[in-house]
């Protein structure tokens, strides 16, 4: 993470800035990857172990790139309690100056899921506006 914005919610997801968390769970990481051409995002997958942090996690690499097809046709990546039970998050990549990133909104997953489509739809514009001034 480079940076956080807290949440003004009690009850809320708290990431660090300088945080790691591995790519194949995490929503930033599948948006970033869907930026990645083939045989880079192969290369990854091969050299990262896909840890199993419960139930939901995807653990192949077959798994973790039809999440990243299905998101982009979607129009979101989406971790829903795969990294962190009950914690979800949504993300879309930015490019700027050339540079990938990504934007993600996360939280408790009973705030997350029902507004979904509206918090990818801010993501997507916010992202936009992002590049075009860069």
């Amino acid at each position: 993470y480079l940076d956080v914005l807290d949440s003004p919610h009690t009850i809320r997801y708290a990431p660090v800035a300088g945080e790691f968390k591995d790519v194949h769970a995490n929503s930033l990481g599948k948006a970033l990857m869907s930026l990645m051409d083939e045989p880079a995002r192969d290369a990854l997958l091969a050299a990262t172990p896909l840890t199993r942090y419960n139930e939901r996690t995807l653990v192949t690499r077959d798994a973790v790139l039809q999440d990243i097809d299905r998101s982009r046709q979607r129009g979101w990546f989406m971790n829903s309690g795969e990294s962190i039970p009950d914690v979800g998050a949504i993300a879309w990549p930015v490019t700027l100056s050339g540079e990938h990133y990504a934007i993600s909104v996360g939280g408790p997953i009973y705030r997350i899921e029902p507004c979904q489509e509206e918090y990818a739809r801010i993501l997507r514009s916010a992202c936009t506006g992002l590049e075009q001034q860069s």
